[in-house]
């Protein structure tokens, strides 16, 4: 990854720090129960039929206030994961 970060600390110092989230996210994402999907998930893996809201990627910056949100949210059981897991 080829990263600069003057551009970026320049480009923070001009936002309002509060309810901040740059990135990716995946939001609404249905959760694939068929069997032949390479990310099939059983109701026993994960009940709900929408997964919660998360990061695509690697490089986030959110605001302090989005950290504590998140960091209040209930937790949940962890999902098997299947798929393109890396080893």
């Amino acid at each position: 990854v080829y990263w600069r970060p003057e551009p970026l600390l320049r480009m923070l110092e001009e936002r309002v720090p509060f309810r901040y989230v740059w990135g990716f996210l995946d939001l609404g994402s249905p959760v694939p129960r068929e069997e032949r999907d390479a990310f099939f998930h059983t109701t026993e893996d994960w009940p709900d039929d929408i997964f919660p809201p998360y990061a695509r990627g690697v490089l986030r910056v959110l605001s302090m206030d989005v950290v504590e949100l998140v960091a209040r949210a209930p937790r949940r059981p962890s999902p098997t994961i299947t798929g393109d897991v890396p080893s």
